[in-house]
């Protein structure tokens, strides 16, 4: 939404894979866990992941019709399903034997991780337009089963439609 020429509010909801390499310490292992008390070697994790981020934008001219906006905001997430293969030992520099994890939790964790980005914007009509968004998710909070503290960086390409409002670029 467009509150005025310049400045606006995003949402939407993302679904994504999130592929990741952890060591002992990044992942919260339960007392009752059979993990508990051994050497984490290492954890390779997949989550699917869906992702509920609200961001504002700051938009400014670049060269032509084009313009660049600065987005920073907030985003929630929740993990559907997590599967884990984690390296331990019994003691460290003991043999290493794995264990694979799989949980299917659903649980929404709000605000666990803030947004920085800045969009390339192409109109291609008066509401339509393309975008080139590389951005940077820091966690604000560990999600999911073992708490994981999941930093992401990428790019989205978009179609775009902005609602109408009375402003004039």
């Amino acid at each position: 939404y467009q509150f005025t020429p310049r400045l606006s509010l995003t949402t939407g909801l993302q679904k994504t894979n999130k592929l990741y390499s952890a060591k002992q310490g990044d992942y919260e292992i339960p007392n009752s866990d059979y993990l508990y008390n051994k050497v984490i070697e290492n954890i390779d994790g997949i989550c699917k992941v869906i992702e509920w981020p609200v961001t504002v934008g700051y938009k400014f001219k670049a060269l032509g019709n084009n313009y660049f906006q600065l987005n920073a905001g907030l985003a929630s997430a929740r993990m559907d399903k997590e599967t884990y293969a984690v390296d331990y030992s019994y003691w460290k520099g003991g043999r290493v034997n794995r264990k694979v994890y799989g949980f299917d939790n659903k649980n929404w964790e709000l605000w666990s991780s803030a947004i920085f980005s800045i969009a390339y914007i192409k109109p291609i009509s008066k509401h339509w337009s393309l975008s080139l968004n590389p951005y940077l998710k820091t966690p604000l909070k560990g999600i999911g089963n073992g708490n994981i503290n999941l930093q992401s960086v990428g790019a989205q390409i978009g179609i775009n439609y902005s609602i109408p409002t009375l402003f004039k670029d």
